[in-house]
């Protein structure tokens, strides 16, 4: 399993509600930040590639992968201050996935809504979105 460690820099991190989908994550990333999560998404979604563990500020971790059949994104809340997310797409969703990123990266007021990239399984209980911060990276 690849493994990025974020714990400690700078990100825009906001957890709001949503709703439909009961949750809703705001990362808000560099362009330096978007290219190495581009990357390391890129080596994970490749043939023979394995999950990403993405390791956030106020114990948050995403874990990223691609799965047959339909996309889908859960929340799980294991303990009082810890939360995990799980980002399963389809190997359509993965590219669009990485192109939007690509995208992202070379924009400044524009936003990613993973949720939005396709048709998600019926048990999605929350939503991703990745936008570009204001500050440099840290």
């Amino acid at each position: 399993m690849a493994h990025v460690n974020w714990k400690t820099r700078a990100i825009g991190l906001t957890k709001l509600p949503h709703p439909t989908n009961q949750s809703q994550l705001e990362l808000a990333l560099t362009a330096e930040h978007l290219v190495e999560l581009g990357e390391s998404l890129a080596e994970a979604f490749a043939p023979g590639g394995a999950e990403l563990r993405l390791e956030l500020p106020g114990n948050w971790t995403v874990y990223w992968k691609i799965k047959t059949g339909l996309s889908r994104l859960q929340l799980a809340h294991p303990a009082a201050d810890h939360w995990v997310a799980t980002v399963h797409l389809s190997a359509e969703h993965g590219a669009r996935l990485l192109e939007s990123i690509a995208k992202l990266g070379n924009s400044s007021d524009a936003a990613l809504i993973v949720g939005q990239l396709g048709a998600m399984a019926p048990i999605v209980n929350f939503e991703l979105v990745l936008c570009v911060a204001k500050t440099t990276a840290t």
